[in-house]
């Protein structure tokens, strides 16, 4: 970028630096190098990008039954318009409230949902399964029920009528055709084209999927049953083993699946499968954070026009969550979400519902919050309300050149409506050092500061605190070259 030694500009507009504060990180940390916190990007029509607060989290639901028993999962059932969330006191329906049913929770389990037919809802964890039908749930308590000889992976399939499970050896069981209470012992299938242990199970298309422990393998229903059960109508489909392995953070968003991967050789990254297609989505300062973490949830939400599919970020004790990490899908973007300045309690989700309202649950499993459109503050589990704070941290910029600069005017691009003010400050040291906070008022009709000092290279932080909405796109510099 061409630098002038006047302030005239006479032929030609002053600087604009796009605010593309995408995750960066030399070494893994996040204390240094650009990300964006509590934000989206967002594109308009002439391609400029916007940096845009994420909506805020309110109490969609309370069970004082519950108490501070553990969310073991929460569904959705459109057929029925009943929320469903499961916790050691048993399954609760619609606001939460009802209880319809108790579970075996000890050990405590994640549990599964799914649909067999149009009034069958299917729940797993590792050893125990349950049914629930015509508002009654009860056990699924056959023998020949897999989950009783054999630890199960997470996830289960409905194909054509069969619900499929799989364990930790990697072999798939099928139930009877629409018939939970039904799993013949010769209706399996082995994964077995590496000899590789099963991690997780999920469908994509008419495909059932077998995460492995360093490669993915996808079956095909070869034919319907005759009435009896002769063996697995599974069979493998030729040529399309990946050679990914399953680390955790399984999501199925629109027909594609997002999980964290490695193998043998690769170390953690995060991946898309979308049609038999292995597609590697994370960046290397992604797999840098994930290199000493341990992913132990996932959720996905949709927002005006976005979807989000989002990690919680453990450390290697499995304990301390670090970090809620989010690939914003639409844009393709990296960012981090917090509430409250640490990372969002949230461990599942229903996206996207008819009132435009997602659904998360966090460890306590008497409150389920909602994030939707329109709200610029977080209602916290315990109590009270937090603003959202935005902050962009750029990437060091130097104009192109290690010649001195002084920054005699920065201008701010942004929405006049964005409430409250906007603070900026700056370091010139690599981010090791930063000046005090300065304000500008976002009302004015051209927000800026002047006299900023003289620099070689330069990293700037934006941050808005306010129960108001917030949009910026970019900064205006004028700059004199001078002598450091």
């Amino acid at each position: 970028m061409p630098l002038v030694s006047d302030n005239l500009y006479p032929s030609r507009l002053p600087p604009r630096i796009p605010l593309l504060p995408s995750f960066d990180s030399r070494s893994g940390s996040t204390t240094v190098d650009a990300k964006l916190v509590n934000g989206f990007m967002e594109k308009d029509q002439q391609g400029e990008w916007w940096v845009n607060k994420r909506p805020g989290l309110v109490i969609a639901g309370e069970d004082a039954a519950a108490g501070s028993a553990s969310c073991l999962g929460i569904y959705y059932w459109e057929r029925f318009s009943n929320f469903y969330l499961i916790t050691a006191t048993g399954l609760l329906r619609e606001d939460f409230t009802t209880t319809v049913g108790t579970v075996i929770s000890s050990p405590s389990f994640v549990y599964d949902f799914n649909e067999l037919i149009t009034d069958t809802l299917f729940l797993k964890n590792r050893t125990k399964a349950y049914k629930y039908v015509g508002g009654v749930l009860s056990q699924i308590t056959t023998p020949d029920y897999p989950g009783n000889s054999y630890p199960l992976v997470p996830g289960s399939v409905n194909l054509d009528g069969t619900m499929y499970v799989m364990d930790y050896e990697a072999r798939i069981y099928g139930s009877g055709l629409n018939d939970l209470d039904t799993w013949d012992p010769l209706n399996v299938v082995r994964a077995q084209i590496e000899p590789d242990g099963g991690r997780a199970l999920a469908k994509q298309g008419s495909y059932v999927v077998a995460f492995k422990a360093w490669t993915i393998e996808f079956f095909y229903n070869a034919g319907a049953y005759s009435g009896t059960l002769t063996g697995s109508t599974l069979l493998p489909v030729a040529n399309a083993k990946l050679p990914m392995g399953y680390n955790g953070g399984l999501q199925s968003v629109d027909d594609v699946l997002y999980f964290v991967g490695r193998n043998k050789t690769i170390g953690p990254g995060v991946y898309s499968i979308a049609g038999l297609k292995l597609s590697k989505i994370s960046t290397y300062a992604v797999d840098k954070l994930l290199e000493e973490a341990f992913i132990k949830y996932s959720w996905q939400v949709r927002l005006g026009g976005h979807t989000f599919y989002a990690l919680q970020v453990y450390a290697l004790d499995t304990t301390t969550l670090l970090h809620t990490v989010v690939y914003d899908i639409t844009a393709g973007v990296w960012q981090f979400w917090k509430e409250n300045g640490a990372a969002f309690d949230v461990q599942y989700s229903i996206a996207n519902l008819y009132d435009r309202v997602n659904y998360l649950q966090g460890a306590e499993g008497s409150v389920t919050r909602g994030l939707g459109p329109e709200i610029y503050t977080d209602t916290l589990v315990g109590g009270g309300t937090a603003a959202i704070e935005v902050d962009a941290i750029t990437p060091i910029f130097d104009a192109g050149s290690n010649l001195g600069k002084v920054l005699s005017k920065l201008r701010i691009v942004a929405d006049q409506n964005s409430g409250g003010s906007l603070q900026i400050r700056w370091s010139d040291n690599d981010y090791k050092d930063w000046t005090n906070w300065i304000t500008v008022n976002l009302q004015d009709d051209v927000p800026f500061l002047t006299n900023l000092g003289k620099f070689t290279k330069r990293a700037f932080q934006y941050r808005h605190v306010s129960p108001a909405p917030f949009r910026m796109s970019a900064f205006e510099v004028d700059l004199l070259l001078c002598s450091i």
